[in-house]
């Protein structure tokens, strides 16, 4: 047994290390694997779809086989499965009224006999619970990414909540306000955060790489921004922080990774210091070129782009918002601005420019906390305890 344990991949020694072979036994595991399909919106690269990714490529190999859907569309995200092994599932969902997706869905959870359905982003979570109640998967589970405002949405929340057997949460406070104003029991809420893999960052040749690829010199300052350039995200707020500061400095670079809406809006105003690129997929070297990481949401869940920043040792801007500042210490690991206020969040951005040691300081505790509290093997530990947990319930 040791040597078989010792021979295996890294992703079934974890499972034999948290559930043992008894509980292989016990769930059935020994003889069959459980198979799980993680479901989204959409595939283009984003917070909820990395994290999905991240843990698609992670769960355990001898306990699980996994499967990806999502309800339209393409993306980046959709190849970087395909190339870990994960089959994915395109429903064409045509638009929000196209209730014929739900149909769809039932059909691929009875032939791929999905044991969990785990369901990421509002949309997928809807049509989740409707096809699962309709096909019984034995454990249907939702995740709540942000603290929904719309109240129609919270509504229907709280009018589906009896189709799912459990929701994810990224955070404490998505939990509390997910109970208050979704009504959902708090029974059925448990938290289980975003989280980064041990090997994450880049190393310094990497960001000299990107540096002199863009035309940037190795001595001036660069602030990265990641994220997805649509609504809520702040690019207008970004748009108007990098002109006054360009014009106000001759030595800052701004650099924007990302795809969306707004991106023809930002390659508008690109010139020799704002590079704007678009989708990328070399995140960690992005990160290794930059001096400061600056999230301009108006709005967030738990951003994944904040805690990858903290993992590369970059102090974080952002704004004093839910998911944020639950990330940010404010003073300790970043600063953050009153939401929306451009203005605050610049200067703050050039108190980190001007300030090495302060800057320095930061980062540090910034990597810190993000490889102590954040790792990716808790969070897919959580996940995997949370499926068998339930899956034992339904046997029961």
């Amino acid at each position: 047994m040791q040597q078989s344990i010792a021979g295996a991949c890294d992703k079934c020694r974890r499972f034999f290390s948290v559930a043992g072979a008894p509980a292989l036994i016990k769930f059935g595991m020994a003889e069959t694997k459980k198979r799980v399909l993680l479901l989204t919106t959409e595939l283009e690269m984003g917070g909820t779809e990395r994290a999905l990714l991240n843990l698609a490529r992670s769960l355990d190999c001898s306990g699980y086989e996994v499967f990806a859907a999502s309800l339209r569309g393409d993306g980046p995200v959709d190849a970087m499965l395909e190339e870990a092994g994960v089959p994915v599932f395109r429903l064409a969902m045509s638009g929000k009224f196209d209730f014929a997706v739900v149909g769809r869905l039932a059909k691929i959870l009875r032939d791929e006999k999905i044991d969990v359905l785990h369901t990421f982003l509002f949309h997928a979570n809807i049509v989740g619970r409707l096809a699962g109640r309709k096909a019984r998967t034995p454990v249907v589970i939702s995740s709540v990414r942000l603290c929904e405002r719309r109240p129609h949405r919270l509504l229907l929340d709280g009018l589906t909540h009896f189709m799912i057997d459990a929701a994810t949460c990224v955070s404490q406070e998505t939990l509390e306000y997910t109970a208050r104003y979704a009504r959902v029991p708090r029974r059925k809420l448990t938290v289980i955060p975003n989280g980064i893999a041990a090997d994450f960052a880049a190393g310094a040749d990497e960001g000299r790489r990107v540096r002199e690829s863009l035309g940037i010199p190795p001595d001036v300052p660069v602030v990265l921004t990641v994220t997805r350039l649509a609504a809520g995200k702040g690019i207008d707020l970004l748009r108007r922080i990098a002109k006054n500061m360009i014009a106000k400095r001759d030595d800052v670079h701004f650099v924007v990774a990302g795809a969306g809406r707004y991106l023809d809006c930002l390659c508008g105003m690109a010139g020799e210091r704002l590079h704007v690129l678009g989708h990328r997929t070399d995140i960690p070297a992005l990160l290794a070129a930059a001096d400061v990481f600056f999230l301009p949401s108006r709005r967030e869940g738990m951003p994944n782009v904040i805690l990858e920043a903290m993992a590369a040792g970059l102090p974080v801007v952002a704004f004093d918002v839910r998911g944020c500042r639950g990330l940010v210490a404010d003073g300790n690991t970043g600063l953050l601005a009153p939401r929306g206020d451009w203005r605050s969040a610049s200067l703050a951005i050039e108190r980190l420019l001007d300030e090495s040691e302060t800057r320095a300081r930061m980062g540090c505790e910034a990597e810190r906390i993000a490889r102590e509290k954040f790792s990716l093997d808790a969070t897919v530990r959580l996940t995997e305890e949370l499926y068998r947990r339930l899956l034992e319930k339904k046997r029961k």
